[in-house]
C-alpha cells in the first residue's frame, strides 16, 4: 500500500511540512510576549526620580542559529548601582559650585572651584531587573509549552 493510498496521509504531510515554520513563530511570539512582559514589571519596579531609568528598559530580540534570544536591559549607567548597590570608594571630577550661604547667613554668591576627590559610598541594592525575571507569571518555560501545543502536528 502506498503512502498517498492511506487515508488523511497527504493532509498529514502537509501539515509536518509547515511546523518548522510554525513552530519559529511561535517561539519567537512567546518570547517577546515573555519579555514586554518582563519589561513592564521592571519598569514599576524600578525606582523613580526623574524617569530616565524607567524610560531606558528596553526589550531586544534576537534570531540567532540556536533560536530566539530576548534581553532586556537598560543603557543607562547607573542602572547596576541599583540592581546590585554599591560598597566602596568612588571618584568624584572637579566641578563648580555657586555658594549663597557661609555660616547660616546669606552671602553675595561666589563660585568655588572644587577639586577632585574620592567618596566612600555604601549604597544598598535595589534590584528591579531580577524580581521582575522572576515575578512574571507564567513562567517562559510554561508559556512555550501552552503555545507549542496548540501548534497543529506538534501538541498532543
Amino acid at each position: 500500500m502506498s503512502a498517498s493510498s492511506i487515508n488523511g496521509a497527504d493532509r498529514a504531510l502537509n501539515m509536518l511540512r509547515g511546523v518548522p515554520g510554525a513552530l519559529s513563530a511561535a517561539v519567537s511570539r512567546t518570547v517577546a510576549g515573555f519579555g514586554l512582559d518582563v519589561v513592564a514589571a521592571a519598569k514599576r519596579n524600578a525606582p523613580l526620580k526623574t524617569g530616565r531609568l524607567r524610560r531606558s528598559i528596553h526589550l531586544e530580540m534576537f534570531r540567532e542559529q540556536s533560536g530566539v534570544r530576548g534581553v532586556v536591559g537598560t543603557n543607562v549607567e547607573y542602572a547596576g548601582v541599583f540592581e546590585h548597590g554599591l560598597k566602596g570608594t568612588q571618584p568624584v571630577r572637579e566641578f563648580v559650585r555657586k555658594q549663597t550661604m557661609a555660616w547660616g547667613h546669606p552671602i553675595t554668591p561666589v563660585f568655588v572651584s572644587v577639586r577632585p576627590f574620592t567618596r566612600n559610598v555604601n549604597r544598598a541594592a535595589r534590584p528591579f531587573l531580577q524580581p521582575a525575571l522572576e515575578g512574571t507569571t507564567p513562567s517562559l518555560s510554561e508559556r512555550l509549552r501552552a503555545d507549542l501545543r496548540a501548534i497543529p502536528g506538534v501538541g498532543s
